[in-house]
């Protein structure tokens, strides 16, 4: 397995055992990331936004949406 998608998956395992929100969010930033790498933009899309909580701002997570929206462009 090369090691962007064992990146993917140690992500995945993160969010799904994170125990705090701060940790959930730092571990969908990097699945994110992983899956922009892939370019995977849906997935990559869906987990930076679920990275953005409304209570909390975060510039990460704006950023990854707007390059993938100029990619797309």
């Amino acid at each position: 397995m090369d090691d962007i998608h064992q990146a993917t998956k140690m992500a995945e395992r993160a969010v799904q055992y994170a125990n705090t929100s701060s940790t959930l969010v730092e571990a969908r930033l990097v699945l994110a990331r992983a899956f922009h790498a892939q370019g995977k933009l849906h997935e990559a899309t869906r987990e930076y936004k679920a990275a953005a909580p409304p209570d909390r701002f975060s510039l990460t997570p704006i950023l990854g949406v707007a390059q993938i929206l100029v990619a797309r462009s």
